[in-house]
């Protein structure tokens, strides 16, 4: 008998080990690597404040944020891909998705999409272009931000010198002298020419020349005439109307040297916003649309969206989905897009009250709802779209310094586009 009680309390211990090990497993937190490739002092707690949100809602997945500085953001992405060392869910760059949907390092999301009762609620346009921009035409990146390239202008320094806000370029390019004024250290316009300029150069080319297609017949169109016209009168400003290093400013630099009042205008676009406004009163900035293209036309660059991606490398695919919901939300998007100053992709935002209360956004879809606008679509299907923007950097900051001509320096930048053009053509 006391055999047998002593066989009976050894099962009980092991069934209830058996079960406290269950319950365990049960309890155990599963660990999400998050990569924001845009952090700020705005973007950061508006991220945070999310997903800590998202943990509250879900206490058995702990969500790590990690910012990843824009000026190396697309270097560290690729590094971390090539030694398969991803997060499991991160936010990249419009221009990045076709070259990390050829290389299989995120997953498509059709099946998950297609199936959310919210999918409607997604502009047609942006998730349209976000199957365009992939290899193969599936969905891989959920949208969650759209934007505009603006042209950013101290109203405060305009009234001061009594000059009206430009609305040609022959104004703008007068505005920038007349408000350059040595003596009290203030330039009319602040360059960027480090990290992201020659991306951002695109969009003043666009708009300066017209340019309706990256390639016509084949053949680039990037090194026209009138571009080259563009870079040259960008160029004639570094160092007379502009900071001198202002060579080597990055994002950061340039939206300081605006906020400070050191510089009169700045190019950017509406994601610009919050940080001018933790800054800045309302009465002192605005943004305005790049004016109509030298050849009467109102050209733009296209949708410069941000998505949410999960990575192919991730253990955790289903808890990646939820993650993602949750961050495309309503309220997800609602809260980025306010925060930062650009434009949500879902039509169920348009009904929040701070839509009613934010002029650059009125703004900016006032302009792109005239007849006759055209939207330039970002050629970012190419291979060598991203790549052969870095590689442009040094090349634009030669021409800045005077060491190369204007139409060498969009030669080689036309020559790294069609290398990517005709090798798509060949697939």
């Amino acid at each position: 008998m006391k055999k047998l009680w002593c066989s009976l309390i050894a099962l009980v211990m092991v069934l209830s080990m058996a079960f406290s090990m269950t319950g365990a497993l049960a309890e155990e937190k599963v660990k999400l690597v998050f990569w924001d490739e845009c952090p700020g002092t705005v973007q950061t707690p508006v991220f945070k404040a999310l997903l800590d949100e998202f943990m509250a809602e879900n206490p058995n997945i702990e969500v790590e944020y990690v910012g990843i500085p824009w000026d190396s953001a697309k270097e560290k992405y690729d590094v971390a891909i090539a030694s398969n060392a991803t997060p499991d869910v991160a936010s990249i760059h419009n221009g990045w998705l076709s070259e990390y949907s050829l290389k299989g390092a995120i997953k498509p999301l059709d099946e998950q999409f297609n199936s959310w009762d919210e999918a409607a609620q997604f502009s047609a346009g942006v998730i349209n272009a976000a199957r365009a921009s992939a290899h193969d035409g599936k969905l891989y990146a959920i949208p969650y931000t759209d934007n505009l390239p603006v042209i950013w202008v101290r109203t405060d320094l305009f009234a001061e010198k009594d000059i009206a806000i430009p609305t040609t370029w022959d104004e703008f390019f007068a505005a920038v002298e007349a408000l350059t004024d040595l003596d009290k250290g203030q330039y009319g316009f602040a360059i960027r020419g480090g990290a992201g300029s020659t991306g951002q150069l695109l969009h003043g080319i666009i708009a300066y020349s017209g340019l309706k297609d990256y390639f016509v017949d084949d053949k680039c169109q990037l090194n026209n005439e009138l571009a080259v016209e563009y870079v040259e009168k960008i160029a004639s400003l570094y160092n007379v109307n502009t900071a001198a290093g202002d060579i080597t400013a990055g994002l950061g630099e340039t939206v300081s040297a605006f906020d400070s009042g050191v510089a009169a205008m700045i190019m950017h676009n509406l994601g610009s916003y919050g940080d001018h406004k933790a800054v800045i009163t309302d009465d002192k900035f605005q943004a305005i649309p790049y004016p109509a293209a030298k050849t009467g036309e109102l050209t733009c660059a296209g949708s410069m969206w941000c998505a949410y991606v999960t990575f192919e490398n991730t253990k955790h695919p289903e808890e990646c989905w939820k993650l993602m919901q949750f961050l495309a939300s309503k309220h997800g998007v609602s809260a980025y897009n306010e925060a930062i100053g650009q434009l949500p992709t879902r039509a169920d935002v348009a009904e929040e009250a701070w839509m009613e209360d934010a002029p650059h956004i009125k703004a900016a879809l006032e302009y792109t709802s005239q007849p006759g606008v055209i939207s330039v679509r970002e050629a970012s299907h190419l291979s060598t779209w991203s790549s052969t923007q870095a590689d442009m950097i040094p090349l634009f900051q030669e021409t800045l310094a005077g060491g190369m001509s204007a139409q060498e320096f969009l030669d080689a930048y036309a020559a790294g586009l069609q290398e990517g053009y005709d090798e798509y053509a060949a697939q």
